[in-house]
């Protein structure tokens, strides 16, 4: 129940976002701005479709990364079948309350297939998002450094700027606790669980998949890689959404501001970022020279793209179901298959 109402709270606080952005383009009598731009984007449909094939790209690479982190634990599953998990995760993460509902399903359909290891299987779902969120964070940080002149100049750059910083150190910290293993196991939270019993195991099988990911070279490289391509090529859909509106920031002003964008985006506070990710688009973008009606529509626009591509794991869900040759209620998979 408790977590019914945090997914409605957050449903209730994305909306009030985006109602808030609507109402201030009205009081500024530029909602027909906003029916314009959709209208120019509809009229050039090739970079449309270019935005489609660059968010297909993303997902096929981090399909990849997954893959590779199954492969680290032992898990020995073929791309394919990763592949279609993955796209069934992403339309399950889109369409069901809770942000990690398709990482539950995830996890859950790999469990079927390694019964003596789903422990390391179900934490190779959330070291993927992990990998992928320290990449995001490291190319930001290398972007500010980069562009700092830039980041100075606007107050909304400078905010940023500290936001990024503390998001920084945060994931500097967590990184060495997951390096430091007897800091780990000081840790008050481990102390408690540890006089659980059964607990303790499950922890210290998650704590050694965790080191077994971060501290292999060869794994860690490839996946950070791989997360930088996926970072790289979600900025190439935000262009290609601005190109269809005939915005004129170059791709150094995407790569500019869209990392801040995504890692404000990133914590879920509202179900996708919807509302977040808006109204950071309208800061961000304005210091671009892109105008509020403009930066909405390219940030709405972008959350349906990623729609369209979930509703393509909606396909793929119904097929690996056949496949299967059965369906499993979404967010409810039974415990003991």
């Amino acid at each position: 129940m408790k977590k019914r109402l945090i997914t409605v709270a957050q449903i209730l606080f994305g909306l009030a976002l985006i109602a808030w952005l609507f109402y201030n383009l009205h009081q500024r009598g530029d909602l027909y701005k906003l029916k314009a731009a959709f209208g120019t984007s509809l009229s050039n449909p090739g970079w449309i479709a270019g935005a489609l094939v660059a968010m297909l790209l993303c997902l096929i690479i981090c399909s990849g990364r997954w893959y590779l982190l199954l492969r680290s634990q032992g898990i020995l599953l073929e791309y394919r079948r990763v592949l279609m998990l993955y796209f069934i995760g992403h339309f399950f993460n889109s369409f069901m309350p809770g942000a990690t509902s398709g990482d539950v399903l995830k996890a859950y359909y790999v469990t079927r297939h390694t019964p003596g290891r789903r422990t390391e299987a179900v934490s190779t779902v959330f070291i993927d998002r992990i990998i992928g969120l320290i990449a995001l964070v490291g190319l930001t940080v290398v972007i500010m450094i980069v562009r700092i002149r830039f980041f100075l100049q606007f107050p909304e750059t400078r905010l940023a700027l500290a936001f990024n910083a503390i998001l920084f150190a945060g994931t500097v910290t967590g990184i060495l606790v997951v390096f430091n293993q007897r800091l780990f196991e000081r840790l008050s939270v481990f102390r408690i669980l540890e006089q659980k019993a059964g607990v303790a195991e499950a922890i210290r099988r998650i704590y050694q998949a965790f080191r077994v990911a971060f501290r292999t070279p060869g794994v860690l490289f490839q996946t950070t890689v791989l997360s930088l391509m996926n970072h790289l090529c979600f900025i190439g859909v935000s262009w290609c959404i601005g190109r269809s509106l005939e915005l004129s920031p170059s791709f150094l002003g995407y790569l500019t501001v869209f990392p801040v964008i995504n890692a404000v985006s990133s914590i879920p506070v509202t179900p996708g970022g919807l509302g977040t990710r808006e109204t950071m688009a309208v800061f961000m973008l304005g210091t671009l020279g892109v105008n509020a009606a403009h930066a909405i529509s390219l940030s709405l626009l972008l959350y349906a793209i990623t729609l369209i591509m979930s509703l393509v794991g909606g396909l793929v869900y119904i097929a690996y179901s056949i496949i299967e040759g059965r369906i499993i209620p979404p967010g409810n998979p039974p415990a003991n298959p």
